[in-house]
Formats: structure tokens, C-alpha cells, sequence
């Protein structure tokens, strides 16, 4: 989403490292007050140690609010309500932002099965990942075939 489109209060909602990245650029920049929502209590489990650290020091510096193990139940126009640890309250947001996480597509990958003579399942068709993964699995696959 570009950043002359995101206004006043943003609510990223994916404690992933999209999430989590998205969070940070917009955070960094004082036009936006942030506040990141994950559903996991351990954000940033998929960028890495290293950088999910890093992630983790920026949110804390810049961000305005930080809710791990937080399920978003509902979203308006100007807020998103969340339930933490049977608490529910509600977030004001004059911009969300949607990075959450994804579903395999596998069903809708085995339909190909029966047209070709060969057939891998790659990408997010074999388990959610991300472009590194599906981009490597596409090469291993052509090269097996």
C-alpha cells in the first residue's frame, strides 16, 4: 500500500514478518501512529532470529501499540475489535492493513494432477511459505522434470 494512501492511526493486523515489516516502515515514519496485532504470541516466528530481533527492537521503539496472542473479531470503518486472553476491547484505525497469514491452496493444486503427465506441487500449492521457497521449489521441479 503506498504511504500517500495510509492516514493518521494505523492498525496492521499479522504479527508475521510481513506484518511486523509493515508495521516498522510506516511506525518509523511520525505521520502514522501504529499499532501491530498478531494472533500468535511470538511475533516475528517466521523472519529468523536475527531479523525478527531487529523487528522486535523497531516495533518496540516506534510503535504505538504492540497486542501478541490478539484475535482481531471485527472491523469497521474506524476501529478493529480484538479479543486478548478473553478481554475484548477495541483499537481506533483510520488505515488498516491486512498482512496476516495465508492458507495452502493443495486442493486447488491436485485439479492440475490429471491434466499433465507431469505434475509437482510447488509454492504455496505444497505449504505456505514464501517467494524464496516457491521460486526454489519451481527451479527443483523443472530440473527434475
Amino acid at each position: 500500500m503506498p504511504a500517500e494512501k495510509v492516514t493518521g492511526r494505523v492498525v496492521v493486523i499479522g504479527g508475521g514478518e510481513t506484518g511486523c515489516d509493515t508495521a516498522v516502515y510506516f511506525a518509523m515514519d511520525k505521520r502514522f501512529d501504529v499499532t501491530l496485532i498478531g494472533r500468535n504470541r511470538n511475533l516475528t516466528k517466521d523472519a529468523g532470529p536475527i531479523a525478527g530481533s531487529a523487528l522486535m527492537k523497531h516495533l518496540q521503539e516506534y510503535a504505538k501499540g504492540i497486542y501478541s496472542g490478539t484475535a482481531c473479531t471485527a472491523i469497521n470503518d474506524k476501529s478493529v475489535t480484538c479479543e486478548r486472553y478473553g478481554d475484548i476491547f477495541t483499537v481506533p484505525a483510520d488505515t488498516i492493513i491486512i498482512a496476516s497469514g495465508m492458507e495452502s491452496l493443495a486442493e486447488e493444486g491436485e485439479q492440475f494432477r490429471k491434466i499433465s503427465a507431469e505434475f509437482r506441487r510447488i509454492g504455496d500449492s505444497e505449504k505456505v511459505g514464501n517467494v524464496r521457497t516457491a521460486v526454489r521449489q519451481g527451479y527443483d521441479a523443472a530440473v527434475q522434470i
